[in-house]
């Protein structure tokens, strides 16, 4: 199930889509029945972790995506319920916190409708984690649109190697040329070929259409292959 993003009052003002969506599920499933949660990127904090070649405990890796989180400006000690990860072997990996707060209070709201809250997975993460194939061996850039804020997630052979996020605003179009110009200057054309020319994949998701003008998108990358997910992509 997924919970639209809240435009404006930040997570309070999602609770009424979550009593919404909690009310579905009850009608939907039975008594203690279970409910994976994809959310908002505007509940989380995402930020990805370099590669570490020493191997890392459990512990070790909680420590490291604790200080990548807090470098990027997370007070971790506000409360925040963190969970880190590595997909791929000698590939970034990818850190991702929640409010304990807000977590603590959607089981709550579950429970108190006899449902079982398993998972609760924000926009990027879910996209970490099932990256749709499709990309190759071509450099790639996968971009996530939601109501006030896009998503550009680099990638390489189907791999994330980079992610940036740029407020959507009142202008989504300028939004989205100044996050494409900030991944281009962070290295995802191709040596020795203009910008404009560089042979990209962009996969695009939006959590409703509209959010992102494909025919912009097109002109500012006219050589990349552009494809559509599914809003239902993550939980294939």
């Amino acid at each position: 199930m997924a919970l639209p993003t809240a435009e404006d009052g930040g997570m309070p003002g999602l609770m009424p889509s979550l009593d919404v969506l909690v009310a579905s599920c009850r009608r939907g499933g039975g008594a203690g029945a279970g409910v994976d949660l994809l959310v908002s990127d505007s509940i989380a904090r995402n930020v990805m972790l370099p590669w570490q070649e020493a191997p890392l405990t459990p512990v070790q890796e909680h420590a490291y995506a604790q200080a990548c989180l807090e470098r990027a400006g997370v007070d971790l000690a506000a409360g925040w319920t963190l969970h880190s990860g590595f997909r791929h072997y000698g590939q970034v990996g990818l850190a991702v916190a929640v409010p304990t707060a807000w977590l603590d209070d959607a089981r709550g709201r579950f429970a108190a409708a006899g449902l079982r809250l398993r998972r609760v997975t924000p926009v990027t993460a879910a996209a970490y984690w099932a990256t749709p194939g499709g990309i190759g061996r071509a450099p790639g850039l996968l971009l996530l649109a939601e109501p006030g804020r896009i998503t550009a997630v680099q990638q390489q052979g189907g791999r994330f190697s980079g992610l940036d996020v740029e407020p959507a605003g009142a202008d989504p179009a300028l939004a989205l040329r100044r996050l494409l110009n900030r991944t281009r200057a962070a290295g995802l054309a191709l040596a020795g070929l203009p910008v404009a020319e560089t042979p990209v994949t962009v996969q695009l998701w939006q959590a409703r259409p509209g959010l992102i003008d494909r025919a912009l998108l097109a002109r500012e990358l006219p050589a990349a292959r552009i494809r559509e997910l599914a809003p239902g992509a993550w939980s294939k």
